[in-house]
Protein backbone atom coordinates (compact mmCIF):
# COMPACT_ATOMS: atom_id res chain seq x y z
CA UNK A 1 0.00 0.00 0.00
CA UNK A 2 1.24 3.40 -0.72
CA UNK A 3 0.38 6.31 0.48
CA UNK A 4 -0.03 9.73 -2.30
CA UNK A 5 1.73 12.75 -0.81
CA UNK A 6 0.78 16.04 -2.42
CA UNK A 7 2.81 17.88 -4.82
CA UNK A 8 4.37 20.85 -3.95
CA UNK A 9 5.34 23.74 -6.02
CA UNK A 10 7.71 25.84 -5.80
CA UNK A 11 8.26 27.92 -2.26
CA UNK A 12 7.02 31.22 -2.53
CA UNK A 13 8.92 33.93 -2.00
CA UNK A 14 8.38 35.35 1.30
CA UNK A 15 7.15 39.53 1.71
CA UNK A 16 9.83 42.20 1.74
CA UNK A 17 10.16 43.13 4.75
CA UNK A 18 9.72 47.06 4.54
CA UNK A 19 11.52 49.90 6.92
CA UNK A 20 9.74 52.75 7.82
CA UNK A 21 10.89 55.90 5.38
CA UNK A 22 11.89 58.09 7.90
CA UNK A 23 14.51 57.78 10.97
CA UNK A 24 14.22 60.15 14.20
CA UNK A 25 16.28 62.98 13.55
CA UNK A 26 18.81 64.52 16.21
CA UNK A 27 16.50 67.28 16.83
CA UNK A 28 13.66 65.07 17.49
CA UNK A 29 15.40 62.97 20.15
CA UNK A 30 16.65 66.34 21.91
CA UNK A 31 12.69 67.38 21.59
CA UNK A 32 11.87 64.08 23.12
CA UNK A 33 14.19 64.21 25.92
CA UNK A 34 12.88 67.88 27.10
CA UNK A 35 9.32 66.28 26.99
CA UNK A 36 10.78 64.10 29.49
CA UNK A 37 12.50 66.69 31.72
CA UNK A 38 9.96 68.88 31.65
CA UNK A 39 7.37 66.50 32.82
CA UNK A 40 9.20 65.14 35.73
CA UNK A 41 8.90 66.91 39.01
CA UNK A 42 12.14 66.80 40.34
CA UNK A 43 13.49 69.37 37.40
CA UNK A 44 11.36 72.08 38.88
CA UNK A 45 12.23 71.32 42.25
CA UNK A 46 15.72 71.62 41.38
CA UNK A 47 15.79 74.49 39.18
CA UNK A 48 13.35 76.58 41.63
CA UNK A 49 15.63 75.75 45.25
CA UNK A 50 18.11 76.88 42.73
CA UNK A 51 17.19 79.96 42.24
CA UNK A 52 15.30 81.10 45.59
CA UNK A 53 18.41 79.25 47.47
CA UNK A 54 21.03 81.28 45.74
CA UNK A 55 18.43 84.56 45.41
CA UNK A 56 17.98 84.23 49.24
CA UNK A 57 21.64 83.68 50.02
CA UNK A 58 23.32 86.63 47.79
CA UNK A 59 20.42 88.73 50.10
CA UNK A 60 21.87 87.78 53.04
CA UNK A 61 25.71 88.42 52.05
CA UNK A 62 24.96 91.29 50.80
CA UNK A 63 22.95 92.32 54.26
CA UNK A 64 26.33 91.37 56.07
CA UNK A 65 28.44 93.27 53.66
CA UNK A 66 25.74 96.38 54.08
CA UNK A 67 26.04 96.11 57.53
CA UNK A 68 29.75 96.06 57.63
CA UNK A 69 29.88 98.94 55.39
CA UNK A 70 27.37 101.03 57.75
CA UNK A 71 29.43 100.35 60.79
CA UNK A 72 32.66 101.17 59.43
CA UNK A 73 34.31 97.77 59.86
CA UNK A 74 34.66 97.49 55.72
CA UNK A 75 34.92 99.82 53.46
CA UNK A 76 32.30 99.94 50.64
CA UNK A 77 35.15 99.62 47.39
CA UNK A 78 35.81 95.75 48.97
CA UNK A 79 32.16 95.11 48.19
CA UNK A 80 32.52 97.06 44.32
CA UNK A 81 32.73 95.79 41.18
CA UNK A 82 34.64 92.28 40.44
CA UNK A 83 35.07 91.85 44.30
CA UNK A 84 30.99 92.23 44.55
CA UNK A 85 30.23 89.52 41.87
CA UNK A 86 32.55 87.15 43.30
CA UNK A 87 30.95 87.47 46.49
CA UNK A 88 27.16 86.97 45.11
CA UNK A 89 28.80 83.90 42.92
CA UNK A 90 29.54 82.48 45.91
CA UNK A 91 25.86 81.60 46.22
CA UNK A 92 24.50 79.94 43.23
CA UNK A 93 28.20 78.38 42.51
CA UNK A 94 28.01 76.33 46.36
CA UNK A 95 24.58 75.62 46.46
CA UNK A 96 24.08 74.99 42.70
CA UNK A 97 26.69 72.47 42.74
CA UNK A 98 24.86 70.01 44.42
CA UNK A 99 21.41 70.52 42.88
CA UNK A 100 22.96 70.60 39.19
CA UNK A 101 24.77 66.84 40.05
CA UNK A 102 21.67 65.34 41.52
CA UNK A 103 19.66 66.63 38.81
CA UNK A 104 22.14 65.14 36.19
CA UNK A 105 22.30 62.32 37.99
CA UNK A 106 18.52 61.77 38.26
CA UNK A 107 18.03 62.32 34.46
CA UNK A 108 19.46 59.33 33.35
CA UNK A 109 18.49 56.79 36.45
CA UNK A 110 15.05 57.92 36.76
CA UNK A 111 14.83 56.36 33.12
CA UNK A 112 16.29 53.25 34.60
CA UNK A 113 14.42 52.32 37.68
CA UNK A 114 11.47 52.87 36.06
CA UNK A 115 12.73 50.86 32.62
CA UNK A 116 11.20 53.64 30.28
CA UNK A 117 14.66 53.62 29.09
CA UNK A 118 13.91 50.37 27.06
CA UNK A 119 11.44 52.27 25.23
CA UNK A 120 13.33 55.44 24.82
CA UNK A 121 16.29 52.79 22.91
CA UNK A 122 13.11 51.71 21.02
CA UNK A 123 11.98 55.47 19.59
CA UNK A 124 15.90 55.99 19.35
CA UNK A 125 17.81 53.12 18.77
CA UNK A 126 21.44 54.80 18.30
CA UNK A 127 22.86 54.95 21.32
CA UNK A 128 25.03 57.82 20.67
CA UNK A 129 22.54 60.05 19.70
CA UNK A 130 20.38 59.52 22.39
CA UNK A 131 22.86 60.18 24.80
CA UNK A 132 24.34 63.19 23.28
CA UNK A 133 20.58 64.58 23.17
CA UNK A 134 20.15 63.66 27.37
CA UNK A 135 23.28 65.64 28.08
CA UNK A 136 22.68 68.82 25.93
CA UNK A 137 18.93 68.68 27.51
CA UNK A 138 20.15 69.06 30.75
CA UNK A 139 23.00 71.10 29.76
CA UNK A 140 20.54 73.53 28.61
CA UNK A 141 17.80 73.36 31.51
CA UNK A 142 20.83 73.45 34.20
CA UNK A 143 22.59 76.96 32.31
CA UNK A 144 19.06 78.27 31.93
CA UNK A 145 18.40 78.27 35.68
CA UNK A 146 22.09 78.77 36.50
CA UNK A 147 21.76 82.34 34.30
CA UNK A 148 18.45 83.21 36.50
CA UNK A 149 19.61 82.43 39.53
CA UNK A 150 22.87 84.50 39.14
CA UNK A 151 21.19 87.18 37.12
CA UNK A 152 18.52 87.68 39.98
CA UNK A 153 21.41 87.56 43.02
CA UNK A 154 23.86 89.92 41.46
CA UNK A 155 20.36 92.45 40.98
CA UNK A 156 19.46 91.97 44.85
CA UNK A 157 22.68 92.21 46.04
CA UNK A 158 23.35 95.71 43.55
CA UNK A 159 20.37 96.99 45.71
CA UNK A 160 21.15 96.32 48.57
CA UNK A 161 24.54 97.40 48.36
CA UNK A 162 23.58 100.53 46.63
CA UNK A 163 21.80 101.54 49.91
CA UNK A 164 25.26 102.15 51.64
CA UNK A 165 26.88 103.69 49.00
CA UNK A 166 28.32 100.80 47.16
CA UNK A 167 28.74 100.94 43.55
CA UNK A 168 27.14 98.38 41.70
CA UNK A 169 28.08 98.28 38.32
CA UNK A 170 29.96 95.18 36.48
CA UNK A 171 33.24 95.47 34.82
CA UNK A 172 34.29 93.11 32.62
CA UNK A 173 36.16 91.07 35.06
CA UNK A 174 32.86 90.64 36.97
CA UNK A 175 31.21 89.58 34.24
CA UNK A 176 33.31 87.15 32.74
CA UNK A 177 32.95 86.05 36.93
CA UNK A 178 29.14 85.77 36.68
CA UNK A 179 29.28 83.84 33.27
CA UNK A 180 31.75 81.55 35.19
CA UNK A 181 29.44 80.14 37.74
CA UNK A 182 27.19 79.08 34.52
CA UNK A 183 29.49 77.36 32.75
CA UNK A 184 30.54 75.59 36.25
CA UNK A 185 26.89 74.69 37.18
CA UNK A 186 26.54 73.27 33.27
CA UNK A 187 29.62 70.98 33.56
CA UNK A 188 28.43 69.46 36.98
CA UNK A 189 25.46 68.50 35.47
CA UNK A 190 27.10 66.74 32.90
CA UNK A 191 29.24 65.11 35.54
CA UNK A 192 26.36 63.81 36.84
CA UNK A 193 24.78 62.65 33.51
CA UNK A 194 28.34 60.59 32.89
CA UNK A 195 27.79 59.11 36.47
CA UNK A 196 24.32 58.11 36.17
CA UNK A 197 25.19 56.19 33.08
CA UNK A 198 28.15 54.94 34.40
CA UNK A 199 26.48 53.56 37.99
CA UNK A 200 22.71 53.23 36.38
CA UNK A 201 22.15 54.01 40.54
CA UNK A 202 20.75 57.60 42.21
CA UNK A 203 22.11 56.91 45.07
CA UNK A 204 25.85 55.91 43.85
CA UNK A 205 25.80 58.77 41.19
CA UNK A 206 25.36 61.42 43.58
CA UNK A 207 27.67 59.68 46.45
CA UNK A 208 30.39 59.35 43.66
CA UNK A 209 29.70 63.14 42.42
CA UNK A 210 29.53 64.57 46.07
CA UNK A 211 32.68 62.83 46.52
CA UNK A 212 35.06 64.10 43.65
CA UNK A 213 33.03 67.59 44.00
CA UNK A 214 32.87 68.29 47.76
CA UNK A 215 35.24 65.78 49.44
CA UNK A 216 38.24 65.27 47.57
CA UNK A 217 38.40 68.83 46.99
CA UNK A 218 38.18 69.54 50.95
CA UNK A 219 41.02 66.69 51.58
CA UNK A 220 42.95 68.31 48.29
CA UNK A 221 42.76 71.57 50.28
CA UNK A 222 43.64 70.56 53.60
CA UNK A 223 46.62 68.58 52.35
CA UNK A 224 47.79 71.70 50.15
CA UNK A 225 48.51 73.79 53.20
CA UNK A 226 51.64 70.99 53.95
CA UNK A 227 52.83 70.37 50.67
CA UNK A 228 53.80 72.34 47.74
CA UNK A 229 52.79 69.00 45.22
CA UNK A 230 49.35 68.82 47.07
CA UNK A 231 48.40 72.26 46.14
CA UNK A 232 49.20 71.98 42.96
CA UNK A 233 46.82 68.44 42.94
CA UNK A 234 43.98 70.89 44.46
CA UNK A 235 44.49 73.24 41.76
CA UNK A 236 43.23 70.67 39.32
CA UNK A 237 40.18 69.33 41.17
CA UNK A 238 37.10 69.75 39.62
CA UNK A 239 35.98 72.16 42.30
CA UNK A 240 39.42 73.83 42.31
CA UNK A 241 39.08 74.83 38.42
CA UNK A 242 35.85 75.44 38.63
CA UNK A 243 35.80 78.29 41.01
CA UNK A 244 38.76 79.72 39.41
CA UNK A 245 35.92 80.49 36.78
CA UNK A 246 33.94 82.09 38.79
CA UNK A 247 36.34 84.15 41.04
CA UNK A 248 36.97 82.31 43.92
CA UNK A 249 40.65 82.35 44.62
CA UNK A 250 42.57 85.09 42.51
CA UNK A 251 44.46 83.72 39.71
CA UNK A 252 47.57 84.14 41.06
CA UNK A 253 46.61 82.04 43.97
CA UNK A 254 46.32 78.87 41.25
CA UNK A 255 48.83 76.81 39.55
CA UNK A 256 46.18 77.13 36.49
CA UNK A 257 47.14 81.14 35.91
CA UNK A 258 44.26 81.20 33.38
CA UNK A 259 40.58 81.18 32.77
CA UNK A 260 41.37 79.23 29.83
CA UNK A 261 43.40 76.69 31.68
CA UNK A 262 40.76 76.47 34.13
CA UNK A 263 37.90 75.64 31.78
CA UNK A 264 40.35 72.97 29.60
CA UNK A 265 40.50 71.07 33.33
CA UNK A 266 37.15 71.55 33.96
CA UNK A 267 35.86 70.07 30.45
CA UNK A 268 38.89 67.48 30.91
CA UNK A 269 37.14 66.01 33.95
CA UNK A 270 33.69 66.27 31.96
CA UNK A 271 34.89 64.56 29.12
CA UNK A 272 36.14 61.64 31.63
CA UNK A 273 32.96 61.56 33.12
CA UNK A 274 30.55 61.07 29.91
CA UNK A 275 33.40 58.76 28.20
CA UNK A 276 33.17 56.41 31.10
CA UNK A 277 29.09 56.88 31.19
CA UNK A 278 28.96 56.16 27.20
CA UNK A 279 30.92 53.55 27.17
CA UNK A 280 28.81 51.47 29.84
CA UNK A 281 25.76 52.92 28.13
CA UNK A 282 26.66 51.42 24.73
CA UNK A 283 28.14 48.03 25.63
CA UNK A 284 25.65 47.05 28.46
CA UNK A 285 21.40 46.12 27.74
CA UNK A 286 19.31 48.29 29.35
Amino acid sequence: MSTAYPAYGAPRALPAVHRPPYRLSFAGALAGEWVKLRTMRFTWWSTVILVVASVGLAAMLALSAAGWVHSGVAGAAEFEGWRGVVRVNQAPALIGTVIALVLGVLAVTSEYSSSSIKAALTATPRRGQLFVAKALAVALVVGVAGAVSVALALLVNSAILRGVGVDGSMEAAGWLAAGGVVVFLVAVALVGVGLGFLLRSSAGGIALGLALFLAINMMAGFLATVSPLAGALWDITPSAAGSVLWGGPALGDSVLGSHGAAAAVLGVWVLAALGAGFMVFRSRDA
